[in-house]
């Protein structure tokens, strides 16, 4: 129980973090209407600044040696590229989800189609992450499993407390 727990840190930490450093890096990127090659460049690097930024971050506060940074990065390298046919088809599912909601007459069983697809999708991918944040946490010693692990409960607790209107 405590093993799933801190892997579950580790791996929440690193999206929460990921995701909210990517959120403040390309917020243009989200309201912009330009949506030309150059633009999606750009905002692709600014994603990627904001998860070495993360990543910096994070190999700091749990101490990580050279070594565990590199097997750490390749690690992640390797999941990015593994699992790149899942997110597109991902990307592929929403798109066909938003214009399938827009036909009329309105086809459920197309859009419940499209969902249960989604689904199985959402579950290979969220297997397939946990499989590659499983594989960075045992690169840990006991003590930055630890540390990751209050990490997390810290951040859990915090946002908890921000939902509920509790700042």
């Amino acid at each position: 129980m405590k093993r799933q727990i801190l892997i579950g840190a580790l791996l929440s930490i690193a999206i929460a973090g990921g995701a909210y450093s990517a959120q403040a890096e390309t917020a243009c990127c989200r309201k912009a209407d330009v949506k030309s090659e150059a633009f999606q460049e750009h905002c692709i690097k600014g994603k990627k600044r904001a998860h070495k930024r993360h990543f910096k971050h994070m190999a700091k506060v749990l101490g990580l040696s050279d070594l565990q940074k590199e097997k750490v990065k390749t690690i992640l390298k390797s999941g990015r590229q593994a699992n790149a046919p899942l997110r597109q088809q991902l990307a592929e599912s929403r798109k066909a989800l938003r214009q399938a909601t827009h036909t009329v007459p309105f086809d459920e069983a197309a859009v419940r189609a499209i969902a249960e697809k989604q689904t199985r999708l959402r579950t290979e991918l969220i297997v397939a992450e946990s499989r590659m944040w499983n594989e960075v946490y045992a690169l840990l010693t006991p003590e930055q499993k630890d540390k990751a692990g209050k990490l997390f409960m810290e951040r859990r607790k915090g946002h908890k407390m921000q939902y509920r209107g509790q700042d």
